[in-house]
């Protein structure tokens, strides 16, 4: 169960999710539906889910068939024990007190679960008759741990003080960590105060066959936590504090159900949704909170509903049973699901068997996992398990399985005494994992008593060595970096990911389905040689942060860390770069799973580490902490130790995609990417195949600086050309990383004009818009009357096209609006996007609206074959600040992420209001004071004549007005009398006659 507390009370919210495909837990049993995602549809949502129930379903099904053919009708089995620990995450109470709550409320628990679980609960007896048949002992049984993980004598009660009050689904990770005992051998029950609303919730069977080897694989937090005010029963523990509705145990006997394998009794669904358990009615929905027992009670889908069923979300009291087909479910998942099956041989459950001579390995001190040394001295901490004095051990060491030496070790060591012993040292190879195996081989002169701790390994790494800079644009990630990661699940991996350059790939870490928050995720370079020169460390960055209604995420950070000598980065290195989630976002917002859409997602950061010149042996890292967010991108990261000079070319800023510049300027943005101030270096460029342009630049830009590099360049015909543009020669030398020196673009000269109001409709005439094509790839085309462009053919990932109009004079009115249809279907899940554009200068230089989206925020509705209304969606945007310019230019830019087509139709800028839903052309009418209105929809430009009549047929308004497109025009005869009037409205092409009445 879930529950919320408000205002003193509680409420039941449900919140659905189905088993064995969610990443971090299940959040199961009770949320109530009170505008709240379902916590399934909000994983799937943001892409958290790496299994489809589909997978899991096929798979089970299999087995399920192979056991039924095992036992054919069978029904009594062996009977399973399954070892628990309960850790109590108090916050410093007493025993007994709040959160840090009795042995006895402990113990009433585990009995409930073994009397659900094998059919032995009292209340069995309220099983409906048309129920009983199928009412199962599962056969299962919990036993509270006898032995604890060093082997020693437990209760299988675990006190932790996590110094938090409450405890919220995003501290899942945090608060398993306190205390988490082996879950292959264990069942983990973490008992504590719960916040959102949650009464428990629990993390399901995970297995290696069928489909799911790419499932959840997180053992640090397998298991199920529950409110420490809905653990326990009042029935066998009178003095337990419990809520008054989930006061018999039953949430965790729900818990433990999704715990091994079993889904919601209503399937998570409709009538259409099963839970896979062919004796569970099915159910339209959840039973929530519901708190009579009395039988029948809600009967839906065509029967009653199962509401006893443990796995329902009714109150304790209406709980009864499970059905022999959930305990073929949950037995068939103990078979095969490894952290389940595991448990069944677990010794958890059996007590310690004190015996003599029992010395056990208890941790390895050194060396850790890394190491710069290739000769080292381990040394291991050792533990006397046994019931006498040790005073003599031997323990070998092999390296790759070869026998490398065995010490002869004196002690002087009591029962349970700790002590730490160093041993011989033995020489490790570089370049290679060297895995380190300690074993020990007698103690007291005699076999140990015991050989269940006798062994303990470690693979330990020499970080390579690496003379000279390093520069790393991950077109693969390189083999002498290395990758660490918290909770071995979701880290660093190599993506496809636009930054402007063609085919770009780049390291990502996906926080979007990542599943424990908090985890942090390390990129650690090789060994780093210092003495000669460090100066600048240079990399690329994109993120945008995660908001969603009242949702925002605020913990997500970068840090740069900076260590020596293979020390631990996270405890001993120096931080020389730490940025959050608002400080650390190169992009706007984001709700949905972030990829940037091109080089304007990204910032460029550099990080002086002059102070660390004349050191060797010193690494570094990038660590990425989890808030279970969005994602994160790092490219081109660049650091130099040798006095070397080096120029990139960054981007190439001027000429614009489209513009009415015969003579542009060449404006490009450039960077210092060497170790040594830039003095000197060439700059070449080319049009459209001429003559080359050759010019050698003096200057003086500090290492890491980023510059401009402006030129005038002749005079150019109306159309397509192509520019070619390098830089290379810095300081006179060989640039060390040409990959970065040059870029060809595609720009179009248009010197088209047009004026305001304006409309195009893409039919008919030849259109003035043209397409700007900086890749020469696909692009906008004109056809069947609408603009468009084909993202789904279109492999250049992170590329922007432009559809721009004429330039249009604005300077002549007093208002002007934008208005444009646009489709885009969103069928698969991509991040294209379309903004708008206004130029000021006749595409010299441009500025973004406020319309730019992305991804399903740029959805228009469902894209058929065939234009329809409703796949358009209409967009104003205001010119008002550029009331009075002469070369305003609107472009239309696409960013292609390889999704859907998007249409661009009927553009026209209104210069007075305008009424896109009226149907009628002179309105109101009647008219009330004397004020009316006559709108033109034309398809081109027309001189047209209004003249009003009376009926008399005295002319007693007229008007011309010329180049009429889209106006509006008012006008008033509040000073007529009232009556019945004629308006003759004569065009070039059209003409008619209107009745109007002035009611007043």
């Amino acid at each position: 169960m879930i529950v919320s507390r408000e205002n003193g009370s509680l409420r039941l919210i449900v919140i659905i999710f189905i088993g064995f495909f969610f990443l971090p837990s299940a959040i199961t049993r009770a949320q109530e539906r009170c505008g709240m995602v379902k916590y399934q549809e909000f994983l799937e949502q943001r892409n958290l889910t790496k299994e489809s129930p589909a997978q899991f379903e096929n798979w089970l099904v299999n087995k399920i068939k192979i056991r039924k053919e095992k036992s054919k009708t069978a029904r009594t089995q062996e009977v399973i024990r399954i070892p628990v620990v309960v850790h109590i995450i108090h916050a410093g109470e007493s025993i007994g007190v709040g959160r840090n709550i009795s042995d006895q409320q402990v113990f009433s628990q585990i009995d409930v679960l073994n009397e659900d679980f094998r059919r032995t609960n009292a209340d069995a007896a309220n099983t409906p008759a048309v129920f009983e048949p199928v009412a199962s002992d599962i056969e299962i049984e919990f036993v509270l741990a006898q032995r604890d993980p060093e082997g020693l004598a437990t209760n299988g009660i675990n006190r932790v003080n996590g110094n938090q009050l409450t405890w919220f689904l995003a501290d899942n990770y945090t608060l398993k960590t306190l205390s988490n005992w082996p879950s292959e051998d264990y069942l983990n029950i973490w008992v504590t105060a719960l916040g959102d609303g949650f009464l428990g919730y629990a993390q399901f069977p995970v297995s290696d066959i069928g489909g799911l080897e790419t499932a959840s694989a997180s053992a640090i937090t397998d298991g199920i936590v529950v409110d420490y005010l809905a653990f326990g029963s009042v029935a066998k523990d009178e003095n337990a504090v419990l809520d008054s509705r989930y006061d018999l145990g039953r949430t965790t006997t729900h818990e433990v159900g999704h715990y091994l394998g079993l889904r919601h009794i209503w399937g998570d669904g409709g009538c259409g949704v099963d839970d896979f358990c062919a004796d569970t009615p099915r159910a339209s929905n959840d039973n929530n909170g519901l708190g009579n027992c009395s039988f029948p009670g809600p009967s839906t889908c065509g029967s009653d509903d199962m509401f006893q069923n443990y796995m329902d979300f009714t109150n304790d009291v209406c709980m009864n049973l499970f059905t022999e087909d959930q305990k073929t479910r949950m037995r068939t998942v103990i078979d095969n699901s490894p952290r389940r099956a595991s448990l069944i041989n677990s010794l958890g459950a059996e007590p310690p068997v004190p015996t003599s001579n029992d010395l056990g390995i208890r941790n390895i001190l050194s060396p850790g996992v890394t190491t710069c040394d290739t000769q080292v001295s381990p040394s291991l901490e050792i533990r006397n398990y046994g019931t006498n004095q040790i005073t003599a051990a031997q323990i070998q060491t092999e390296l790759g399985g070869i026998i490398q030496g065995t010490d002869i070790l004196a002690l002087d060591l009591g029962p349970l005494e700790i002590t730490t012993v160093e041993l011989s040292p033995i020489v490790l190879s570089e370049n290679e994992n060297n895995n380190l195996t300690f074993t020990i081989i007698s103690t007291n002169g005699v076999t140990d008593g015991n050989n269940l701790n006798n062994i303990s390994s470690v693979g330990v790494s020499i970080p390579q060595e690496v003379n000279g800079s390093i520069t790393v644009n991950f077109n693969e990630i390189p083999s002498d970096w290395v990758i660490d990661d918290d909770d071995e699940l979701v880290t660093w991996e190599l993506r496809s990911v636009p930054n402007g350059e063609p085919d770009n790939k780049a390291l990502t870490l996906e926080f979007f389905r990542h599943e424990n928050q908090g985890d942090l995720d390390l990129f650690t370079s090789p060994l780093l040689d210092f003495t000669a020169a460090v100066s600048i460390l240079t990399f690329d960055v994109a993120y945008a942060k995660f908001v969603s209604g009242q949702q925002t995420v605020e913990m997500e950070a970068l840090s740069v860390i900076v260590s020596e000598n293979c020390e631990n980065p996270l405890e001993e290195g120096d931080v020389v770069y730490f940025k959050q989630a608002e400080e650390l976002k190169t992009a706007g917002n984001s709700g949905s799973s972030f990829t940037p859409s091109g080089a304007q997602d990204w910032r460029t950061e550099t990080i002086d580490l002059s102070a660390y010149l004349g050191r060797d042996n010193m690494q570094v890292s990038f660590v990425a902490r989890n808030d279970f967010g969005n994602n994160l991108y790092i490219d081109n990261i660049s650091l130099l130790t040798e006095p070397i000079p080096g120029v990139d070319l960054i981007a190439i800023q001027s000429p614009s995609p489209v513009s009415n510049r015969v003579a542009p300027e060449l404006v490009t943005q450039l960077k210092n990417s060497g170790a040594v101030p830039l003095e000197k270096f060439n700059v070449n460029y080319v049009i459209d195949d001429l003559d080359t342009v050759s010019i050698t630049v003096e200057t003086s830009i500090a290492a890491g600086n980023t510059f401009s590099f402006s030129d005038q360049i002749t005079e150019l015909s109306e159309g397509t050309h192509r520019l070619y543009f390098s830089v290379d020669s810095p300081n006179d030398t060989t640039d060390f990383n040409p990959i970065n020196n040059s870029q060809i673009l595609f720009f179009e000269i248009n010197t088209s004009e047009d004026f305001a109001p304006f409309k195009e409709s893409f039919s008919g005439q030849e259109s003035a818009w043209v397409s700007g094509n900086p890749d020469n790839n696909v692009t906008w085309i004109i056809k069947d009357g609408v603009a468009s462009i084909d993202l789904s053919i279109y492999e250049a990932i992170g590329e922007q096209d432009w559809l721009a109009g004429p330039t249009i004079d604005l300077s002549e009115v007093n208002q002007a609006t934008l208005n444009f249809d646009y489709s885009y279907s969103h069928e698969s899940i991509k991040n294209d996007g379309l903004a708008v554009f206004i130029s000021r200068d006749g595409g010299a230089s441009y500025e973004v609206t406020s319309f730019n989206r992305t991804g399903i925020d740029l959805v228009s509705g469902l894209f058929l074959t065939g234009r329809t209304e409703t796949e358009f969606e209409n967009v104003s945007i205001a010119l008002t600040d550029y009331l009075g310019e002469s070369e305003v230019r609107i472009a239309f830019v696409s960013t292609n992420d390889n999704g859907d087509p998007i249409f661009v139709d009927n553009i026209q800028v209104f210069t007075t209001d305008f009424f896109l839903e009226s149907d009628v052309p002179i309105f109101p009418n009647p008219t009330f004071n004397g004020r009316f209105n006559v709108r033109f929809e034309l398809d081109q430009r027309e001189d047209v004549n209004i003249i009003l009549f009376n009926t008399l047929g005295h002319s007693i308004l007229e008007a011309n007005l010329p180049n009429t497109i889209n106006q509006t025009y008012t006008f008033n005869i509040g000073d007529r009398a009232q009556g019945l009037y004629f308006i003759q409205v004569r065009g070039e092409t059209f003409g008619y006659v209107e009745r109007i009445l002035k009611s007043n």
